[in-house]
């Protein structure tokens, strides 16, 4: 099941994305980014909307290993969060899918995972993830370190 926040749905339907400014925007960037959260635990799913909610942005939610690829197609997202250990589909096989998919493989692609020892970090950024964020996370650190990412993702659009 996908779950879309009522900003999200409202942006799918009138095709325009509203602008705001929350706790990782700023007057340069309108605050606004399009996240699309990937963990099969309903649970982490909530905290990890719950904690960047206020943020103006547009969030977009799924358990569906499988759904992954196509949302990603249809809503452009700036920043993937995505767990790693999910049934069906990984989150490694995923990103070699989203690394080998020209309309996909420049997305920014952040694993939230326990996964966390110097080795693991090494696979990850070698599998081509383009950050981690660490299991169980910090719910006042967590919208920064996405706010980073997104930041990440709009000089990567503007310099395309």
């Amino acid at each position: 099941m996908v779950k879309m926040s009522r900003q999200a749905q409202e942006a799918a339907t009138t095709a325009t994305l509203p602008k705001a400014v929350g706790k990782f925007g700023d007057t340069e960037t309108d605050g606004c980014g399009t996240i699309l959260v990937v963990d099969d635990n309903a649970l982490m799913r909530k905290l990890f909307v719950r904690c960047l909610e206020d943020g103006g942005n547009i969030l977009m939610e799924t358990g569906e290993s499988e759904a992954v690829i196509d949302l990603m197609r249809e809503f452009r997202p700036d920043v993937v969060l995505l767990d790693i250990l999910m049934p069906r589909r990984s989150g490694l096989d995923l990103i070699q899918t989203i690394r080998q998919d020209p309309s996909l493989s420049a997305t920014i692609v952040v694993a939230v995972t326990n996964l966390v020892t110097p080795e693991d970090k090494r696979k990850l950024s070698a599998a081509g993830f383009d950050g981690h964020i660490a299991k169980p996370i910090q719910p006042k650190e967590f919208p920064l370190k996405v706010g980073a990412y997104l930041k990440q993702a709009r000089r990567q659009t503007v310099t395309a």
